[in-house]
């Protein structure tokens, strides 16, 4: 057992086998242990954040804005691209190795026998620093799910559903409504549910009533011919606003949170936020060897058309890396890109959900794809391949796993 004195790696590699499980849906092992450390948990204002799509950009948008209106905030997201500590942002900052050691070791003394998962532990550090930090608003992340997931431990003063899709079935259901169910989970009675365009509009109304919750359901913006859009905040009316480099349905939402909290905002502070803030694995652009790459986590049909939609009419054809893990609907998502007229390359992910190149072949029908053991492999073939149109962009995309996989490889020819 690592004690207060051992690296972080020490202590994540421990947390790895920890618990029997890697996903154990459930509440009452970590509610037992934020008992114990009877965390001060309510100083703050807490926005809790679930959705298939569209968390991760929504909880950084709305840190962003409450950052940049004088508040000091903190920021759980999940999972991580290089670094653990990405995943517990004070004040726009991630954390120390040693402040999250102290954390680790802080819920390791509290939980005495009781077993908890690598998320639950890590959630669990993550309030402990943000208390420890006095933050006023604490945005946090869901996991999967929302009723059972770690992050739902704590009662939130608003929760958002970010969109309703198809993903993790075993573990939410196998239909919209029942999906839908789980991420409302969130709700607490009095307090805000703002939820996105959504077919289940009749559920979270259902949920809300019974609940007690304060429903919105978010309507959609659109882009002008200019580019910009504008949206109504409670009274307010932000005009001429510039396209985010996030995804704009994140930044309509992140708004609307602000407006629910029932904040004043600065146009010319929101206007900093939507043309800086940006995150890895978003439609992230990098030039690499003369080739354009764009980097993005979708991993289900609603994130591929998306992305789909965005990318086509900025190229003809593209080049597409593909690698996912074995329970995603990996025929949905070549369904959602072939829009982009793909040249595509398939990938193998390791670890106990990776699946390899044949296997995705196999599901997708791209039998005659090439196929490699890993993505810097792909990206090697590609860079040495004097037929490829060196004009033509590439997407890397599928997984969290294939885009760190590639930013790993991207970041260590950079630095050596």
């Amino acid at each position: 057992m690592p004690t207060h004195t051992d690296s972080l790696p020490v202590w994540l590699a421990w947390l790895e086998q920890l618990h029997p499980a890697e996903i154990d849906l459930g509440l009452d092992r970590l509610r037992a242990v934020m008992d114990r450390l009877a965390l001060p948990i309510a100083q703050a204002k807490v926005i809790t954040v679930a959705g298939t799509n569209g968390k991760g950009s929504t909880a950084t948008l709305t840190a962003e804005l409450l950052r940049t209106h004088g508040y000091s905030v903190g920021l759980y997201t999940s999972p991580h691209f290089l670094l653990f500590n990405e995943r517990v942002v004070i004040q726009g900052q991630p954390v120390t190795d040693a402040q999250m050691v102290a954390a680790l070791h802080a819920i390791n003394q509290a939980r005495q026998d009781i077993s908890l998962t690598y998320f639950e532990f890590t959630t669990a550090a993550a309030l402990w620093l943000f208390c420890a930090a006095q933050v006023e608003y604490m945005v946090l992340e869901v996991g999967l799910g929302g009723r059972l997931d770690a992050v739902n431990v704590v009662d939130t003063d608003c929760a958002v559903v970010t969109s309703i899709g198809l993903d993790h079935m075993e573990w939410l259901g196998d239909n919209l409504d029942s999906i839908a169910r789980e991420k409302a989970g969130v709700a607490r009675r009095h307090k805000p549910l703002l939820v996105g365009p959504t077919p289940c509009a009749d559920t979270f109304m259902a949920v809300a009533a019974q609940v007690g919750a304060e429903l919105t359901l978010v309507e959609p913006v659109e882009l002008d011919a200019a580019g910009q859009w504008q949206v109504r905040v409670n009274d307010q009316i932000l005009s001429a606003l510039p396209t985010p480099l996030l995804p704009l349905p994140s930044a309509v939402m992140a708004l609307q949170v602000c407006a629910a909290l029932g904040l004043t905002l600065d146009d010319a502070r929101v206007r900093v936020v939507f043309d800086t803030v940006a995150m890895p694995g978003r439609l992230q652009r990098i030039e690499w060897r003369g080739r354009t790459l764009w980097l993005d986590v979708a991993h289900n049909p609603h994130a591929a058309d998306y992305v789909a939609r965005l990318l086509s009419a900025k190229h003809a054809r593209w080049g597409i890396i593909l690698g996912m893990l074995k329970d995603k609907d990996a025929a949905g998502v070549v369904q959602s890109l072939a829009p982009l007229n793909p040249d595509w390359r398939l990938v193998t992910l390791t670890g106990t959900r990776g699946q390899s190149a044949d296997e995705l072949a196999v599901k997708t029908g791209l039998l005659t794809a090439p196929n490699y053991a890993s993505v810097p492999a792909a990206l090697a073939a590609v860079a040495a391949d004097p037929t490829i149109d060196p004009d033509m962009p590439w997407l890397i995309c599928g997984s969290f796993h294939t885009v760190a996989d590639a930013l790993h490889h991207l970041n260590s020819e950079t630095h050596g």
